[in-house]
């Protein structure tokens, strides 16, 4: 009995070191970034050119650092503060431990079958999201470098170092990431500029980002998580969007939807963080938000006339 004893505490303890371990790390370990599952070629990414790759390997020669985990991706930071470099989080797109001891027949496979086509969605939703911000959006998300199937062209181990001061050596053929210019957020912008009663230069941050909205739209992109305050951003003060794990295509929408849609994008998201912490402030740039809607919201009915002339001209030519 008292062996018995014994082999309890010390799984508990065991199991206990562990915890504390991920803990510390905020569970991140080489494990939870390593690609799993079938590869899907549609995502493969065309091989950078020579400068390219020179700029890469410049870029990654120095250390990175943990900065912190989202969602669906790890971050570490540059030592030079300029550059952030992201890993998917597998643990998040990996099927559920007990799913392969379940048997497979009635109500149970079904079960099983909807599972796994919800991680295939997940896994197809982030890896689109990636892949159309390096080949569609570059100049709207700072992004320098996607890497989401297993090559064997870069040859680059690379060492980060946890929250904790733990090393990872990490061959990056082997694993998803995104090379990024670091950017602050609208949140810490806009924060630091109405703490310095500097309205006017908010207003134009402002209409930066809805002007980022607008170029997406343009591009006929779409991002259903619209976090504005913490996942869109500036680099040498440029709009950016920071998180782009739900980018996807979209056809245009006629001017008014999308009218509508930025509104309900003030309203809800940069009119609410206003009013909770600079409500001093809100009326100004609420308003301003608003003029700026409409100004776009006239430059997309021309732009669309013209079009729609262009195109008019073009059937009616001999």
């Amino acid at each position: 009995m008292r062996k018995i004893v014994n082999i309890f505490w010390l799984t508990i303890v065991f199991v206990s070191i562990i915890f504390f371990y991920n803990e510390l790390n905020d569970d991140f370990s080489l494990k939870n970034i390593s690609i799993v599952g079938k590869e899907n070629v549609a995502w493969q990414i065309t091989t950078p050119s020579e400068v390219d790759l020179q700029n890469l390997e410049n870029i990654l020669a120095q250390p990175f650092t943990y900065l912190g985990k989202g969602h669906q991706t790890y971050a570490f930071v540059s030592q030079d503060q300029q550059y952030v470099l992201k890993f998917i989080k597998y643990t998040y797109l990996k099927s559920p431990f007990y799913l392969a001891w379940l048997p497979n027949f009635g109500l149970v496979q079904s079960y099983r079958q909807n599972l796994l086509q919800h991680q295939a969605m997940r896994i197809n939703r982030i890896f689109q999201g990636y892949h159309l911000a390096y080949t569609k959006n570059k100049d709207n998300t700072g992004m320098l470098y996607v890497h989401l199937l297993k090559t064997d062209n870069l040859h680059k181990p690379i060492t980060l170092t946890s929250r904790y001061g733990f090393n990872y050596n990490v061959n990056l053929d082997e694993v998803s990431f995104m090379l990024q210019r670091k950017a602050q957020t609208t949140k810490n912008t806009l924060t630091t500029l109405l703490q310095n009663n500097e309205v006017e230069k908010a207003k134009k941050q402002i209409r930066k980002i809805l002007n980022l909205y607008t170029s997406e739209y343009l591009l006929s992109l779409h991002d259903d998580d619209h976090n504005i305050i913490h996942n869109t951003g500036f680099v040498d003060d440029i709009a950016i969007r920071i998180d782009v794990g739900r980018l996807m295509i979209k056809s245009h929408k006629d001017p008014l939807t999308f009218k509508t849609e930025l509104e309900r994008l003030a309203n809800k998201r940069l009119s609410k963080w206003l009013s909770a912490h600079y409500p001093q402030y809100h009326s100004v740039l609420f308003e301003d938000m608003h003029t700026a809607i409409n100004d776009i919201y006239q430059l997309l009915l021309a732009f669309n006339t013209n079009e729609a002339k262009t195109a008019k001209l073009v059937t009616t030519s001999p």
